[in-house]
């Protein structure tokens, strides 16, 4: 791999950690303060459909964040392959 392909990957790699780094930061206080509500909020309360929506919404995002993060941790650990760098 030629230097300039390897500043390429090293950056993606670098850019993909940043983002999921910021993305889970507040993504774990909304989770947080949704857990709460549900533990405060009586079930029947008009709200509680909407705290429940958000807990299932930080979940999906929660997952979409790991994917990304394990997809990460596998092209630092085997490498990118050549065809996918331009």
């Amino acid at each position: 791999m030629n230097e300039r392909k390897t500043m390429y990957y090293e950056d993606m790699v670098r850019t993909a950690r940043r983002l999921c780094h910021d993305l889970n930061q507040p993504l774990q206080a909304i989770s947080g303060y949704a857990e709460l509500l549900t533990l405060t909020i009586p079930p029947d309360d008009g709200s509680y459909p909407k705290v429940l929506k958000i807990q299932e919404s930080s979940r999906r995002v929660n997952e979409l964040v790991n994917e990304l993060m394990n997809g990460v941790l596998k092209i630092q650990e085997d490498g990118p392959g050549e065809e996918n760098i331009p």
